[in-house]
């Protein structure tokens, strides 16, 4: 006998042990099996198809996880990088600002001081023109004195 026993026309087909024990035919308990094997992967197993979206769709979760990490530190080390421009810019504005106070303390002790010097300026002009005054009036006498005896 060559093949396989439970193949069509193979020793379990033609035996009457089957009908006889079970009472049914081998047949007939092939096709009951596949159907049951069936009804089995509908209800109960899934879809080849769903199986691969499955996995592909845990396959993503898992690579998105290990790649959390790092899509986060570049994140923070680029927060970090915003973080030092920022830092640098406010001590540079910080350091302006002192500047500007610097120079406007300056200015108002320049202001100051040029008032002073003007108010003396117009004081020793003030004073220089009352002295000509005086020495021209001295002067006209003597020229008056010297002119009539």
């Amino acid at each position: 006998m060559a093949g396989n026993p439970c193949q069509p026309g193979g020793f379990y087909e033609h035996s009457t042990l089957w009908t006889d024990e079970l009472g049914i035919a081998p047949k007939q308990l092939l096709g009951h099996l596949n159907e049951v094997l069936a009804i089995a992967r509908v209800n109960f197993l899934p879809a080849p198809k769903r199986v691969a979206d499955n996995v592909v769709k845990h396959l993503n979760t898992i690579r998105n996880l290990e790649q959390a990490p790092e899509a986060e530190k570049v994140a923070r080390a680029s927060l970090y990088q915003e973080l030092e421009e920022r830092v640098a810019a406010a001590s540079a504005a910080d350091e302006a600002m002192a500047m500007i106070l610097l120079l406007q303390e300056e200015n108002a002790s320049l202001k100051m001081e040029l008032r002073q010097s003007h108010t003396m300026v117009e004081e020793t002009f003030s004073c220089d023109e009352e002295e000509m005054n005086v020495l021209q009036e001295i002067l006209i006498r003597r020229e008056r004195h010297i002119s009539f005896p």
